[in-house]
């Protein structure tokens, strides 16, 4: 019988019978025959199983942490002396924050 490699987005144990997994959501496997996946960067997330890339987040939501399943909505909550919280590219891992007198154009800086 012959030997399959795993194709992206799934894994196997090193010989293990059986066929392959899936890449559980948070994780990704870009390479063909990996025997592991890696979590998610903060920033991106994997919402289902069996990825090979994770996706960033949109502009206005984030992920704090790595092996993320879906991205959080920045807060539209006003605190005082703050406007509403919001992030200012897509892929980021955290909210920017404005002065309620000041705005972002989307450049850092």
């Amino acid at each position: 019988e012959e030997c399959t490699k795993c194709e992206p987005g799934k894994w196997s144990a090193s010989g293990a019978a059986g066929g392959c997994t899936d890449c559980a959501a948070g994780t990704y496997q870009a390479e063909t025959g990996a025997s592991w996946c890696s979590n998610c960067s903060t920033g991106t997330y994997a919402s289902s199983t069996g990825l090979k890339k994770c996706e960033p987040c949109k502009e206005s939501y984030f992920a704090p942490k790595e092996g993320s399943i879906s991205c959080l909505k920045c807060s539209a909550e006003a605190e005082k002396g703050y406007g509403p919280s919001y992030t200012s590219t897509e892929g980021s891992n955290e909210c920017d924050r404005c002065v309620r007198t000041d705005y972002m154009d989307g450049e850092s800086t």
